[in-house]
């Protein structure tokens, strides 16, 4: 859009930034919604009604479980019976294509004069054009943006007890974690006699290389733009390989296949998630693990973790690539070609990038939840940090707001954020990763065009499908890392080459935005 264009956009949105600019009448609108497990009913959420009474927009909100959302939103897509709005949508590139292609998904790019929060920050922050706009030049879906640096990193923690217990110095190598994990597994550190301990214990629910990844970096992968899609890099000459056909990979799934060997990964850890990883740690039973951008999630064991500094690999590669950028999550809200009044769910949806909305999603109800010191800083109540039941800080606050889970469009800054991002622990944390953290604006989210994601559905299920296989069963043993090249080969077979050419195309548009 023109510069003189935006202008005019936010001049003339400028009165919607105020709660007094609503429509008239209520608008009432359809929406759903992946819950996330510790937020309650989004039709009785303190923050969600907050929001429907300022703009305006009565929302009837569908609430379905985490674990079965794509379930219900694919099925919701495939019948055409779709909402006006679909929050925390988890909506992939590929997605977007889809269901863009099909005439689903309403282009929100027209709707810009109806938000001028959003349109205020696109001419603030050119890295969220880049990351959001689909090959067409159009916009299907809201980001949530963050420039909280604690929400954006992800991390591996360490049991400092345990460390201590044995006097272990902290490792700094990949040889050194292994011989603390030997120790771990073999020298009793929670000190009950039995060998029930875990050397390295993660998740894979979220996805199967959740846990595995903090480890691409210290192996010389994704250096550049981070690792891609789970398995894809960007090489030192501009162009997208497969990282995890590369010596680099070998290397790294040779050493994970050490541990397993030797006992020193959790055998569940293939089919675990991170509640039953906190519930092992609760029981004295980790040793080392890798999920989450804060310690929240380990319960009562938080205080047993730490962050250690990057731990290099062989070749003395210390990069972090676990990481988000501003435009920290694509595909989280839109608006479907359902919606009769896309202006007032335009509207709606804006108001969630205003400060207050935002203040609103992650601090939750003035004067029940937070207050505002006499320094004009947004505080939360000592309740809320400190709460009386033993609720976790997310916990707390889930009563009152709506940002767990993340997936929400918001405008994080550190000034409306009262997290855990914003504990020390999780500052620490992130000071020890720092010097080798990738450029937050570096970070690459790739669009796809119709065509691209026909071919690339053949691609999500045999190549990727065939690494993904292949990614357990060299871990495991199943298959012998002898036969690697066997694998890159068969891969190869499968026409590698035209998948990176997709992923080739896709990433020159984002570097052309």
């Amino acid at each position: 859009m023109k510069k003189l264009t935006r202008l005019l956009v936010l001049v003339l949105g400028l009165c919607l930034l105020v709660p007094q600019a609503m429509a008239e009448e209520k608008v009432t609108l359809t929406a759903l919604v992946a819950k996330y497990p510790i937020v309650g009913d989004w039709n009785t959420n303190p923050a969600a009604m907050l929001l429907s009474e300022r703009t305006g927009v009565d929302v009837q909100w569908e609430v379905v479980a985490d674990a079965s959302f794509l379930e219900k939103r694919n099925l919701l897509f495939g019948s055409n019976d779709l909402p006006d709005i679909i929050m925390r949508a988890k909506l992939s590139a590929t997605d977007e294509a889809k269901y863009a292609a099909n005439g689903q998904l309403y282009p929100l790019d027209t709707l810009l004069e109806y938000a001028p929060n959003f349109s205020a920050l696109m001419e603030q922050f050119p890295a969220i054009a880049k990351n959001i706009t689909s090959p067409d030049g159009h916009i299907y879906s809201l980001p949530q943006l963050n420039t909280t640096e604690g929400n954006l990193v992800d991390k591996y923690w360490i049991n400092q007890t345990w460390l201590d217990k044995l006097g272990l110095e902290m490792p700094r190598t990949t040889d050194e974690l292994t011989e603390v994990l030997r120790a771990f597994v073999n020298n009793d550190p929670n000190g009950n006699g039995q060998k029930d301990e875990l050397g390295f214990s993660f998740q894979t629910k979220t996805s199967l290389y959740d846990g595995l990844n903090r480890f691409y970096g210290a192996f010389g992968m994704g250096k550049n733009h981070g690792v891609i899609s789970g398995y894809f890099q960007i090489n030192d000459e501009g162009k997208v390989e497969l990282a995890a056909a590369t010596d680099n990979y070998r290397q790294m799934l040779t050493w994970l296949n050490q541990l397993w060997t030797e006992g020193l990964i959790d055998k569940d850890s293939f089919s675990q998630d991170f509640s039953s990883v906190a519930a092992k740690a609760a029981l004295d039973q980790v040793g080392f693990t890798s999920y989450g951008n804060n310690y929240q999630w380990l319960g009562s064991a938080k205080t047993n973790f730490v962050q250690p500094e990057i731990i290099a690999g062989p070749n003395g590669d210390a990069v972090w690539t676990t990481m988000r950028g501003f435009v920290q999550n694509t595909g989280v809200a839109c608006i479907t070609t359902a919606c009769k009044n896309p202006e007032a769910a335009m509207r709606y949806l804006d108001y969630y990038y205003s400060e207050a909305g935002t203040v609103a999603i992650r601090m939750g109800i003035e004067g029940e939840s937070y207050y505002v010191d006499e320094n004009g800083a947004y505080q939360l109540y000592d309740h809320i940090k400190h709460d009386p039941n033993g609720l976790s800080l997310d916990e707390a606050i889930s009563k009152y707001g709506l940002y767990c889970g993340g997936n929400v469009p918001q405008y994080i800054t550190d000034a409306v954020d009262q997290s855990a991002a914003q504990l020390p622990e999780t500052k620490e944390a992130n000071e020890k990763l720092r010097p080798g953290m990738l450029d937050f604006n570096d970070i690459v989210n790739l669009h796809f065009t119709e065509d691209e994601v026909i071919a690339m559905s053949r691609y999500e299920v045999d190549l990727i499908g065939y690494v993904e296989e292949n990614l357990v069963n060299f871990i495991t043993g199943e298959r012998d890392l002898a036969e690697f090249d066997a694998y890159v080969q068969e891969l190869n077979r499968m026409d590698l080459e035209g998948c990176l050419d997709i992923y080739q195309a896709a990433f020159d548009r984002w570097n052309a935005i």
